[in-house]
């Protein structure tokens, strides 16, 4: 924000983290003007008017913008003519959402606080314009940014339906539940999928359900082991921590870890070990945390010797990849 102070231009700002806290940032940082907390693709051009000289909107009050959450059908198709597709060559650099908002109840998450307790699902044919834009435009994959890919089933089934209907569709990835039918996974493969994600998160049937966690750990190795054999590419990702899970917990990680990596190939299965942020709104944070702000960084760690066994994991990872 420092580049911005000599600067006469005015300063809108907006995304999901900062939509966690906007009160607290522009406190911090007087020099942003307006905030747009949500979703802008309808009320920013809205904002903009205003700033150019027509009237506020009933949603603005006092710098801070808190406009409705739009339906998915109002909201037009990305312009990618501003992004040349060279200058994103990475796997999945693209991403293209389906449905906002979520009905289920992770302990950790503030998707529900963001964007709603509900789906609001995207109209599949919106869906299909925007990836035949993509393909046209040259981008050679991109990634699928909804929390659940899965979820609602019937609207599942119609996408990737649909998307095999798709010519030339660049490779694509997703992240997905647990409980997601094992045979969507061969039709989804026809259709490009090349990778998916899978976010158990915990280890334990008692971390699955204090986690708040839908459907059921039993489903997680028959998952990934199809998901390989169909020949995707496969990521898993569980926390270090969390409530019920010890360093026991942590060990069966790694066990599954080596287990997945050696007998459903090296190369293609990956896991991550990650650590719990508590944010503002989730439910976990407000169990531990009640009416705090949160705003500085407060992770749920392991202790001990399972905290020790996760930093030499996550130095060795950083070795590894350089970083």
């Amino acid at each position: 924000m420092g580049a911005l102070e000599n600067w006469r231009g005015t300063v809108v700002v907006g995304g999901a983290g900062f939509s966690i806290y906007p009160e607290r940032i522009m406190e911090l940082w007087p020099r942003i003007d307006f905030a747009m907390v949500g979703e802008g693709e309808i009320a920013l051009p809205m904002l903009l008017a205003h700033i150019a000289g027509a009237q506020a909107p009933s949603w603005l009050h006092n710098g801070i913008a808190r406009p409705p959450r739009p339906s998915f059908e109002d909201i037009p198709l990305p312009d990618y003519s501003v992004f040349p597709a060279s200058d994103y060559p990475g796997k999945g650099s693209v991403g293209v959402q389906t449905r906002r908002g979520c009905v289920f109840n992770c302990a950790y998450c503030t998707y529900k606080s963001l964007s709603g307790n509900g789906f609001r699902l995207r109209p599949v044919s919106s869906v299909v314009r925007d990836i035949e834009e993509v393909t046209r435009r040259g981008f050679t994959s991109f990634m699928f940014v909804d929390s659940v890919f899965d979820y609602p089933r019937a609207y599942f089934r119609e996408l990737i339906s649909a998307l095999g209907e798709i010519q030339n569709i660049p490779a694509w990835g997703a992240w997905m539940s647990e409980s997601v039918p094992l045979d969507s996974l061969d039709t989804m493969y026809r259709a490009g999928c090349r990778w998916v994600d899978f976010s158990p998160d915990v280890i334990t049937e008692k971390g699955w359900k204090l986690m708040g966690k839908s459907g059921s750990l039993k489903q997680l190795w028959p998952v990934v082991k199809k998901a390989r054999a169909v020949g995707l590419t496969v990521g898993i990702n569980f926390f270090s921590a969390s409530p019920g899970e010890n360093l026991a917990a942590l060990l069966m990680k790694f066990v599954f870890m080596f287990r997945a990596r050696l007998f459903l190939g090296w190369k293609n299965t990956f896991i991550n070990i990650g650590t719990i942020r508590l944010y503002k709104d989730a439910p976990l944070s407000d169990q531990l945390y009640p009416g705090q702000e949160l705003f500085e960084p407060v992770f749920y760690r392991p202790r001990g010797l399972a905290d020790m066994i996760v930093r030499a994991f996550q130095a060795v990872r950083r070795f590894h990849h350089g970083n």
